[in-house]
């Protein structure tokens, strides 16, 4: 299988991103996989196209709107690491209940509290958003 593995940072810069794709790259290469890897701050426009043409499956390691929308035009599959928690969620324990009532205990947990600056009243319509 062809992999490629996209990442947002330069070559020389210290990320737990790169640590983490640098570490599973041995691995996946001893099972039989051809890697390339890509960087979306770094790498021209041409070079993605190129790598992603070449590509059997695509492995993000950000939400680069454009590189992801590249790939499905491509007719690329997409696997999206996240390295951060970027959703907060009141459901830490399955709790079975309806779509309606699993989406009104989320729009609850979300809303700012009365004593918040406004800064923050406006950061809860912008994670809306």
């Amino acid at each position: 299988m062809k992999l490629l593995i996209q990442h947002r940072h330069s070559d020389n810069e210290i990320a737990g991103v790169l640590t983490y794709i640098y570490s599973i790259i041995p691995e996946l290469e001893t099972r039989g996989n051809e890697i390339q890897t890509i960087s979306t701050k770094q790498d021209k426009f041409r070079k993605w196209l190129s790598y992603i043409a070449w590509a059997d499956i695509v492995h993000m390691n950000s939400n680069n709107l454009v590189f992801a929308m590249l790939c499905k035009a491509l007719g690329k599959k997409i696997v999206i690491k996240y390295h951060y928690s970027f959703y907060h969620t009141t459901h830490i324990n399955y709790e079975k209940m309806t779509f309606g009532k699993r989406l009104q205990a989320e729009l609850k947990h979300t809303l700012p509290k009365a004593n918040y600056p406004l800064k923050w009243k406006l950061y809860t319509a912008v994670k809306w958003m």
